[in-house]
């Protein structure tokens, strides 16, 4: 009797820890590695990684098709606070400045977004900003952490981004909407350049929280519109 109680008992706890290919990376199909990052939030992020995938000779359309429901999944920095919202993907940061116990920790955070300006109204979360500098004054925009434009269009920034080795445009508008394209083509490309002391004061000076950044740095960005290059800067976290 007891042979036949462990027996269907075995089988019971055995169905119901399965192990299933995709949860080497996570348990919750779609969601990236080592990631916090809900089930409902996976199945968002899956179907984008099958369009990814996907042959499809309308690719990008399906994409855009994608972002019109549901957002592009969008890299912006987080509160100690986001861990509680379930519709963030989240991870801790690597830099010892975002981990220093007597001050609130920061946290990497991606977020679906149909709109980057459309999130500056959250509290658990801070978008970047970049200074825009070629201008008799300098202007703010808000843009994705961690990258920056390959190429200015207009007001428009232009980024390469990949999912599943599949390469496409990314175009951040003027008024924060999010489109995909072709990948960008690059004859001039940026360059690296230091950044003054006066632009990073103010790049600090926008920061929400003073551990988020330790620094700035610069770039010159061909706009292919004014046929010139433009200086942008962001904040620095950590390498």
């Amino acid at each position: 009797m007891l042979k036949i109680l462990f027996i269907f008992l075995f089988s019971v706890f055995a169905e119901e820890v399965k192990f299933l290919p995709y949860m080497a990376e996570h348990e919750n199909l779609g969601c990236p590695s080592n990631s916090q990052c809900s089930k409902k939030i996976g199945l968002i992020r899956h179907q984008w990684i099958n369009i990814a995938k996907s042959n499809s000779p309308n690719k990008l359309k399906r994409m855009n098709n994608f972002i019109n429901s549901y957002g592009a999944l969008i890299p912006v920095w987080g509160r100690e606070s986001s861990q509680a919202n379930k519709e963030l993907i989240l991870w801790d940061s690597s830099c010892k400045n975002h981990n220093n116990e007597k001050l609130e920790s920061m946290k990497l955070i991606e977020v679906y977004s149909k709109n980057i300006n459309s999130l500056k109204d959250q509290k658990d979360i801070f978008i970047p900003n970049a200074l825009r500098l070629n201008k008799k004054k300098p202007t703010t925009r808000k843009v994705i952490r961690g990258d920056a434009p390959v190429l200015i269009d207009g007001d428009d920034f232009l980024y390469i981004k990949e999912s599943e080795g599949f390469y496409y445009g990314l175009r951040l508008k003027s008024n924060g909407e999010i489109r995909v394209e072709e990948t960008p083509k690059v004859t001039n490309y940026p360059s690296e350049i230091k950044c003054s002391d006066e632009h990073t004061k103010a790049l600090l000076s926008m920061s929400p929280v003073k551990n988020l950044y330790q620094g700035s740095y610069c770039k010159i960005i061909w706009n292919r519109k004014s046929k010139s290059y433009e200086t942008l800067a962001f904040g620095w976290s950590c390498d």
